[in-house]
């Protein structure tokens, strides 16, 4: 008989991050959705980084992000100290209110002026 072992976890099928480079006249837009958290970040950070070295201008759109933790932030924060190394125009240019409210209680809503308009209603 094959008994499942309790501890073991099942790989998640579902889809908790999506992310599309949308090409602009002024740069890269990454579009982010879903969940952003420990199983999506390196995704995230992943695609951040493509997009910091192909463009000189990366805006970041979070307007479609459900939830977003420290595992998120850490990405984006990561993801904007690799692009000002590296001379590359890096900005938060929207985000959901999950993620407004995270930007405030953590004060990267004042450090960095993000998001560069205002969070969905």
């Amino acid at each position: 008989m094959n008994v499942p072992d309790p501890d073991r976890v099942a790989p998640s099928t579902d889809v908790d991050c999506v992310i599309d480079l949308i090409d602009t006249d002024r740069g890269v837009v990454v579009d982010v959705s879903g969940e952003i958290d420990e199983a999506s970040r390196d995704q995230l950070a992943g695609e951040l980084s493509a997009a910091i070295d192909a463009n000189e201008s990366v805006m970041v759109d979070l307007t479609k992000v459900s939830f977003m933790d420290s595992w998120g932030l850490s990405a984006v924060l990561s993801a904007h100290s690799e692009a000002t190394r590296r001379g590359v125009s890096f900005e938060v240019s929207g985000a959901s209110r999950q993620v407004a409210h995270l930007f405030v209680i953590t004060g990267v809503a004042v450090d960095f002026g993000w998001p560069t308009f205002g969070a969905d209603k």
